[in-house]
């Protein structure tokens, strides 16, 4: 990413109040603000968290509840029992 597009984002995320910046030595450095957020949002960042990871919040994992299958060449099947071990 070009660092002018950077600079822009980390920009947009400071006025927002995501984030804060602290200078240390030469480096800038970013810091995620999820303590304040998580207050003034109860829920929002563990949402936004299970949203990126393909999960709804507070529904199973569709890869936890899915029967096993295997994949042949007309398609999938289900995994006989004797296959699971």
């Amino acid at each position: 990413m070009p660092r002018s597009s950077l600079s822009r984002h980390v920009q947009i995320l400071r006025e927002a109040g995501l984030i804060r910046s602290a200078r240390r030595g030469a480096e800038m450095v970013n810091i995620a603000r999820n303590d304040e957020i998580d207050t003034r949002f109860p829920g929002l960042l563990t949402a936004i968290l299970s949203a990126a990871q393909g999960k709804a919040p507070g529904k199973p994992d569709p890869c936890k509840i899915a029967e096993p299958h295997k994949v042949n060449e007309i398609g999938p099947e289900p995994v006989s029992e004797s296959m699971k071990s």
